[in-house]
């Protein structure tokens, strides 16, 4: 009369795939590289704009 008990593959098809960890490192480290890139990019135009000198 129940149902039966969902596998949690059903709700989350990717977690058994740890064959593609590059895909997940690979954008996190493209993001933290263009957070740093623009970071460094807002401090030189701070200095460059900065009416202090």
């Amino acid at each position: 009369m129940g149902t039966a008990v969902p596998c949690p593959h059903c709700f989350f098809p990717g977690v058994s795939e740890y064959r593609t960890w590059w895909l997940s490192l690979t954008t996190f480290l493209v993001l933290v590289g263009t957070l740093v890139l623009l970071i460094f990019i807002g401090e030189a135009l701070r200095q460059a704009f900065d009416p202090q000198k």
